[in-house]
């Protein structure tokens, strides 16, 4: 036992002698691990150096009109690290009242660490996260989510990022719309409802009035309580509160409430507001009822003295007091209405519009003399010619100016203003005058693409791009500096400004380099300078090539096709110029050019199908001339340009007036600007008056010829003097004909009818002096106009006919007798009635987005009747039962019963407020046999409403809505309007 005893000793002592051993190691490679970061950031902080340049960047001579794309190195240590800035922000927005708003902002680098603290404010105040709140901040980005927008949420919204200069910051209104109505016509939820004067048993409540009054004025409010964790709200008020303020009394003592308000008009009920904060009631005596460490002595706890009496006199005694304390005493005036003595404020006066941008106005108002209880003001606006007022703000604004957002260009809108106060809001204000919504008049842009045209050696010949934005204003003129390669002193060339993109500029030392820069002048004023031009050589132009064209110009944009214009060069080289390239280059940065004609072309226009053009892509184009020698200097490119058909675009059409005379007609889209037109013949050519009379009215020109002949004959192009980009041109050509004269028959041959041949040919007769003509119309569609039509041709020798007999093998589908097309936010259809075997065929669905038009087709051609009547006669639908309207006393039972029908049997829901309505509590439902009822049991005033009934099967659906109006004992039930609504698939 003990030699057992030695060993197992032994194995202890071999086993602590190799853990020591093993623990010595690991020290030591600990101490060799520490000793070589120690070295490694010696050797670090031996290395460290502050950022520079390695590769100096160096003069580099170029050719003009290259590309030049400069790069540099930067080293230090630790590596550098670029400061980030505002890259991508967020414009003014508008939110639904319930729905999540989100706004991000983007960085044009990661964040460095001190930046990484990007803070969020709603006006003024920080936005910290919550359960509502969510805020997220990654490298090159910060997202801001609020969850559930309430009214109260409407302002300002801004994020602040740190820089080295300063905080920097970008700002947007948010706007929160209401919400959908609980009953049509109702007002809108009140706003920012407050408590205060807490107390055991008592709690006193104010708000502010909504903006939207509903279909009727508010006649006041109902106050309602919820215990905190039941969930169930009930009413405080049994009459309706006048004034934004209640007095909430019989609490329960150490209990936690919720408050909120909905306005009531004659429709009914409206939203509730945001619930409160929860609230503990608890009395005023007791130190643990005082909030925020503050005592009773800090006289911030009130309490009701009087309790439930009225005090009749002016005075009152007060009882249970506690000797030695001090106490504030505070008193109400209350009329017999239960009403502090206040009143409705004055409207606001002299209100102004201004415009902003193209998509906002600056309204100005004053605000009334006795300004005492104004909380604010609601704004509204309407466009010009409708009556469809709309809330601009759901929360009121303080102050008296107010950029208003969301308006739609070039349309002329009035404003209005409210002001808001306890008592309720004031009337209307008086209009404003229309005020046309457009950028407001600003100076232009810089101009831009300064280049050299020609050089002689002592002259040089400069051009440039007109400003990207002309500021409102046609450009008046330009003004050109210069200035020698070493100096820094601009001096002026032309004192008087010239009107067109080209100076020759003089007295000038050959082999001497010269820049330039140019200002853009309206009537507003004078543009900031351009970008100085590149240092050009003062020397003689002696090579082969022609020199590069210039004056690019963009129009007739559409999604697959545009229109370029150029100037030929001003150097055409050793040669005639024998043609033009084009090229093209898809990004608006990119260098990889693509030859759009195959060959060269002698026009200085060039229209045609560019191959791989894709609608939403953004493209530029340059030019460059061609003589016997080559291919000269490219021209600037022109700026990106987005290949899109904008919206409203309509193009040049040719027809005959009453009067037997053609005319050429271009009517702009109704966003752009009332203006002059422009009118050319190939472009370039002007018109000449004596052969066509111009007349413009509105936003259409029309050209028409006095008597046209093949002089007239050639391209014809329209545009829009203050938007050139407005455009369109139209060939008017002839077609040969065959003049049979001994049988008096006009031909005009068409090898195969297609889209290009539609439009309206006409052909002139000359007997002697005598002369006439006739107009054939070919349209591609037949609708209404199939059938059977005879022409005859008549004189004095007898009379000859002609048949034509139009099949109609498309028809658009409209409102009819037969048929009802509807649609909804998420899907389109449309009913046929009765259907018969005359509905057989394919029917097609056109949509268009905005930039192309998507098809869908169904065809019904060989489905057969049996089909038709599956599809239309067997859906489900209601076949009788509800009323249009239901009035019923309160504390009553309401049945309502309805039976629908259709092949498979119909599943049948009630809705109210197109809400389901589940057999629960006071709702009782049973369904037997295509058959459904609901019973309610103890209608209330809250169980007014939009009911509906809901059927489906396979094949279809319907709604049918019945419209319950509850009214209290000894009242006369309200009259309420009928309505119909229809839902079919």
């Amino acid at each position: 036992m003990a030699d057992d005893e030695l060993r197992q000793r032994d194995k202890w002592t071999l086993f602590g002698n190799e853990a020591e051993k093993v623990e010595i190691g690991v020290i030591r490679n600990q101490h060799a691990e520490r000793k070589c970061s120690l070295q490694l950031k010696f050797l670090e902080d031996l290395s460290r150096k502050e950022p520079d340049f390695p590769v100096p960047l160096r003069p580099h001579t170029v050719w003009e009109g290259m590309a030049v794309k400069l790069s540099c190195t930067v080293q230090g240590c630790p590596a550098p690290q670029t400061e980030a800035l505002f890259d991508s922000t967020f414009p003014p927005s508008f939110v639904k009242e319930g729905e999540t708003l989100v706004l991000s902002c983007g960085f044009t680098s990661p964040l460095l660490p001190f930046q990484q603290d990007v803070s969020w404010f709603r006006d003024g105040e920080p936005l910290r996260p919550s359960g509502r709140v969510e805020v997220q901040t990654a490298l090159r980005s910060s997202t801001l989510t609020l969850r559930g927008a309430h009214k109260e949420h409407e302002g300002f919204y801004s994020t602040r990022l740190q820089t080295r200069d300063g905080p920097q910051e970008h700002s947007a209104f948010i706007y929160i719309r209401d919400g959908a109505a609980a009953v049509v016509g109702a007002a809108g939820s009140p706003l920012q409802v407050e408590c205060s004067d807490v107390n055991r048993d008592y709690v006193f409540l104010s708000w502010k009035p909504p903006s939207a009054d509903g279909a009727a004025p508010v006649q006041g409010y109902y106050i309602e309580r919820c215990e905190v964790g039941l969930l169930k709200w009930s009413r405080c008020n049994e009459v309706v509160q006048k004034v934004c303020y209640y007095p909430v009394m019989g609490l329960q003592e150490n209990t936690m409430y919720q408050f909120r308000v909905c306005a009531v008009n004659q429709a009914g009920v409206g939203r509730p507001s945001k619930p409160t904060e929860p609230i503990l009631t608890s009395d005023p005596m007791e130190p643990s009822r005082t909030m925020g460490n503050v005592s009773i002595a800090g006289k911030n706890s009130w309490h009701l003295a009087s309790m439930d009496m009225t005090v009749q006199s002016t005075r009152f005694a007060a009882f249970d007091l506690q000797k030695g304390k001090s106490y504030c005493f505070r008193v109400r005036s209350i009329n017999n209405q239960h009403l502090e003595n206040i009143c409705v404020p004055a409207a606001p006066h002299c209100i102004q519009a201004v415009a902003d941008t193209d998509s906002s106005a600056v309204l100005l108002w004053k605000e009334p003399k006795n300004t005492e209880g104004i909380l604010g003001y609601y704004l509204y606006c309407s466009e010009v010619g409708t009556s469809n007022w709309r809330t601009i703000n759901n929360k009121p604004v303080n102050g008296t100016r107010f950029t208003v957002h969301g308006l739609n260009t070039n349309k002329d809108y009035v404003f209005r203003v409210k002001s808001v106060g306890r008592a309720g809001n004031s009337h209307y204000s008086e209009e404003s005058q229309p005020v046309r919504i457009k950028a407001a008049k600003v100076v232009p842009s810089p101009p831009s693409g300064v280049c050299l045209l020609h050089c002689s050696g002592s002259e040089m010949v400069i051009g440039w791009r007109a400003p990207a934005n002309q500021g409102g204003e046609a450009v008046k003129g330009y003004f050109l500096d210069q200035r020698e390669k070493p100096q820094t002193v601009w001096r002026e060339v032309n004192p008087k400004p010239v009107k067109e993109r080209v100076y020759k500029v003089s007295a000038l030392l050959e082999g001497h380099y010269y820049q330039f820069r140019l200002f853009a002048s309206n009537v507003i004023g004078l543009s900031k300078p351009s970008q100085p031009s590149e240092a050009f050589l003062c020397e003689p132009w002696t090579m082969p090539e022609p020199g590069c064209p210039y004056d690019l110009e963009l129009r007739e944009v559409r999604r697959e096709s545009l229109v370029v214009m150029w100037a030929e060069p001003l150097y055409q080289g050793q040669s005639q110029i024998t043609g033009y390239v084009v090229e093209i280059s898809q990004g608006e940065e990119s260098e990889d050019w693509t030859e759009v004609t195959q060959e060269s072309t002698m026009k200085n226009h060039i229209k045609n199908h560019i191959s791989g053009l894709r609608a939403g892509q953004t493209y530029r184009l340059r030019v460059s001339a061609v003589n016997s020698a080559g291919v000269g200097r490219p021209s600037l490119p022109t700026e990106p340009i987005t290949a899109q058909t904008k919206p409203g675009t309509k193009d040049m059409e040719i027809g005959v007036d009453n009067d037997g005379f053609i005319f050429l007609s271009f009517q702009a889209s109704e966003t752009a600007e009332d203006g002059q037109f422009k009118w050319n013949k190939n472009y370039r050519e002007t018109i000449d008056a004596g052969r066509a009379h111009l007349e413009t009215k509105h936003k259409t020109s029309v050209l028409t010829f006095t008597a046209a002949s093949e002089e007239d004959l050639g391209l014809y192009t329209a545009e829009m003097m203050d938007s050139p980009g407005v455009s369109s041109s139209y060939n008017f050509t002839a077609r040969k004909i065959n003049f049979d004269k001994p049988n008096g028959l006009v031909e005009i041959l068409f090898d195969q009818l297609s889209k290009e041949d539609e439009g309206s040919y006409t052909a002139q007769l000359k007997d002697g002096r005598a002369k006439n003509q006739f107009t054939l119309v070919l349209v591609d569609e037949s609708r209404k106009e199939a059938g059977v039509y005879r022409a005859v041709v008549s004189d004095s020798r007898g009379e000859d006919e002609s048949i034509l007999e139009l099949v109609d093998t498309e028809k658009k589908m409209d409102q009819g007798e037969r048929n009802a097309p509807g649609s909804s936010m998420q899907k389109v259809w449309n009913e046929i009635f009765n259907p018969t075997e005359n509905d057989k065929g394919k029917y097609t669905l056109e949509m268009f987005d905005g930039q192309e038009t998507h098809k869908r087709h169904l065809d019904l051609s060989g489905q057969g009747t049996a089909f038709c009547q599956c599809f239309f006669l067997d859906r489900a639908k209601v076949t009788k039962g509800l009323p249009d309207v239901v009035a019923i006393m309160e504390g009553k039972s309401l049945c309502l019963t309805c039976f629908a029908d259709g092949d498979p049997a119909p599943e049948m829901f009630w809705l109210k407020n197109d809400r389901e309505i589940t057999s629960t509590g006071q709702y009782h439902i049973a369904h037997e046999n295509k058959c459904t009822t609901i019973t309610i049991s103890s209608v209330t005033m809250e169980d007014s409403g939009n009911y509906s009934i809901f059927v489906r099967n396979s094949y279809g659906s319907q709604t049918v809505h019945v419209t319950v109006s509850v009214y209290k004992h000894g009242e006369k039930p309200r009259a309420v309007k009928k309505k119909y609504f229809f839902l079919l698939v």
